[in-house]
């Protein structure tokens, strides 16, 4: 038989489960309270994790090494204590007291590591990606002769270039930017409306089928811990 807080845990993350997946039926109180605990508990988490693994780890360095510790790591050690007294202010107490100025460097430091990580590893590797498709020399013998290869390289391109002018990033020349087109404005919304349709039922299906994968854990987990 299992112990009382393991089945309590069990049915808490059942009925949090459920709670999350109502949203399927629209925003109501059930899936607000769900995505505050499950935020609340990851942020949780994710604090314990550093203080486990960076800032207990760090403190016991630097108590045991304090006579070799230098001016610089002095000064460091301070400015980050600080930095984190700041914050929780912040955070806890309502005043801004100066986090909002630390708020703002880390938010300044994390979008230049973002950028500076796409522009140098996510961006050029989606690019090449995308371009090896299109790159004739590099296709084998057996692609080239393969009609229906072009044929859907062929309504890649189409398509692209007609999402391109729906969404009036670039305007031919001549053309009235504001001028609205039947034909143009209909070709368009098909292929745009499919894009949307067909990114809609790929997340539906991958939301689904977590939620049946989920669900039919947990009932597993329930039958091994009543046997």
């Amino acid at each position: 038989m299992a112990e009382g807080y393991e089945l309590a845990f069990i049915i808490g993350g059942l009925i949090l489960s459920l709670s999350a997946f109502s949203l399927i039926f629209g925003d109501n109180y059930l899936f607000r309270l769900a995505a505050a605990v499950l935020s609340g508990t990851v942020s949780a988490y994710i604090c314990v994790l550093l203080a486990e693994t960076y800032f207990y780890p760090l403190i016991l360095e630097i108590i045991n090494n304090r006579t070799q510790l230098t001016t610089l790591q002095i000064v460091r050690a301070v400015i980050v204590t600080a930095g984190i007294l700041l914050l929780f202010c912040k955070a806890y107490t309502g005043s801004k007291g100066g986090g909002k100025v630390i708020m703002t460097i880390l938010m300044v430091i994390s979008a230049a590591v973002l950028i500076l990580g796409a522009a140098g590893g996510t961006i050029p590797a989606f690019v090449r990606a995308l371009a090896g498709q299109f790159r004739i020399a590099a296709l084998s013998a057996e692609t080239k002769s393969d009609v229906w290869y072009w044929v859907r390289s062929g309504t890649m391109l189409i398509s692209a270039i007609i999402a391109l002018l729906f969404t009036r990033h670039y305007a031919l020349p001549g053309k009235n930017k504001n001028e609205k087109h039947s034909s143009e404005s209909l070709i368009g919304n098909i292929v745009v409306g499919f894009t949307f349709g067909a990114i809609a039922a790929a997340v539906f299906l991958t939301a689904a089928n977590l939620f049946v994968n989920h669900i039919s854990g947990l009932i597993g987990t329930i039958q091994s811990l009543i046997k």
